[in-house]
């Protein structure tokens, strides 16, 4: 198999992401209320001042216990220090600008994105590559999703037949299947980025290698485009469907990086 990099798609994701989540307060005194380092049941500046201390009484050979980890180590990395303290800020911050939720699911919501697999719509004539100005997008619930289908069903009146099982062979995965799984529940623990590309062959495929975090705080998906040995010029569009968790942030933008790869025979 030979690898070569043709291409890199930088793609701006338009909407924000946001999850609504039910404000828990925090316990004063608790040892359950994450960055509470005072106690006060509030979680703020002052309890960052409060981990940037004991991160100095650490520095000088202090021993930390069991209460005060499970307080203070908001990231979890068995260690109390500046990273706690930026975090329990950032926080504040954001609770201050009208975030409602705990420290610990905001601590969920900066976690890295787990990828778990994608799945293909082909499309000939290049007609939904061309209808959609975003080439890469988030789709968060169902009524989104539904909205993207409508928006397919729109492009062209014999669209009906191409989403059809019958046209697989000839289309790709039908759009019917593919949506079929991304249900209400699905979506309370999960994102769509949806990816539209177009290429020269129906017979081309798309392998999803994974997203990562840019120091930019960007994010890139990494994907590989199958080229077989031969093929047809058929021009069709692909949307291309890359399954994540709800607990990242994709902000301020989703790249998509292309790699080709030219199958043997």
């Amino acid at each position: 198999m030979k690898k070569i990099r043709n291409r890199i798609f930088a793609m701006t994701l338009a909407c924000a992401f946001c999850t609504s989540v039910v404000s828990m307060p925090a316990v004063a005194g608790s040892a359950c209320a994450l960055g509470d380092a005072d106690g006060d049941g509030i979680v703020n500046a002052v309890d960052a001042s409060q981990v940037l201390i004991k991160a100095a009484e650490l520095g000088t050979g202090g021993t930390a216990a069991s209460e005060e980890l499970a307080v203070m180590d908001v990231n979890e990395d068995g260690q109390i220090n500046v990273l706690d303290a930026a975090v329990i800020l950032s926080y504040a911050a954001d609770a201050g600008a009208g975030y409602k939720g705990t420290l610990e699911a905001y601590v969920s919501q900066r976690a890295e994105p787990e990828y778990y697999g994608a799945q293909y719509v082909s499309m000939l004539f290049g007609d939904i590559y061309n209808a959609f100005s975003e080439k890469t997008f988030l789709i968060t619930s169902t009524a989104e999703l539904e909205a993207f289908v409508d928006k397919m069903n729109e492009i062209s009146e014999c669209f009906d037949v191409r989403i059809s099982t019958d046209a697989a062979e000839v289309c790709g995965v039908p759009l019917t299947d593919t949506v079929a799984k991304y249900d209400e529940a699905w979506f309370e623990e999960h994102d769509l980025i949806m990816v539209i590309a177009e290429e020269y062959a129906t017979q081309i495929h798309h392998a999803v290698r994974g997203i990562t975090k840019n120091e930019d705080g960007s994010w890139t998906v990494s994907i590989d485009r199958l080229i077989p040995p031969a093929s047809e010029q058929t021009l069709p569009s692909f949307a291309i469907f890359v399954e994540t968790n709800k607990a990242v942030e994709f902000a301020p933008a989703v790249n998509v990086e292309m790699t080709t790869v030219y199958l043997e025979p």
